[in-house]
């Protein structure tokens, strides 16, 4: 079974939908303006997964006629609203700001993800998984 997921959301004209049964979220957008944010998303992955030594994600942009698409391996977890009260959430920050301290020990090529916020971060027994790299930088 497939649900949108997101439909253009942030005036970015992607929209996302969930592929349970395959595992994979599926972005996608038909303004060619719009692919550099899926370019960028799969450059974010492939570092991202690079660093956490995470080899089963299997990410891969599809060029049609008149679209362009990302899967994108869905990791299993929680996410905290990012408007939640600190008091509730400063575990998940203390995490969150460890974790981003050991993937991002190369000072000589900093890396950018761009919007990180908790809204982009997946938590899994406690282990954060960054996610939605659309504005990844090197």
């Amino acid at each position: 079974m497939s649900s949108i997921y997101r439909q253009s959301s942030h005036g970015n004209n992607i929209s996302v939908i969930l592929l349970e049964r395959s595992g994979l979220l599926r972005k996608f957008t038909w303004d060619e303006k719009k692919y550099k944010y899926l370019e960028n998303e799969l450059k974010g992955l492939k570092w991202y997964n690079q660093k956490i030594n995470n080899k089963l994600n299997t990410n891969k942009i599809n060029l049609f006629h008149s679209f362009m698409s990302l899967d994108i391996s869905l990791y299993k977890g929680k996410s905290i609203f990012y408007r939640s009260k600190l008091t509730n959430t400063e575990f998940y920050i203390h995490k969150i700001i460890d974790h981003y301290i050991d993937i991002m020990n190369d000072r000589s090529n900093p890396i950018i993800h761009g919007d990180l916020t908790l809204s982009n971060i997946i938590f899994f027994k406690n282990v954060p998984r960054i996610i939605d790299w659309e504005h990844f930088h090197k």
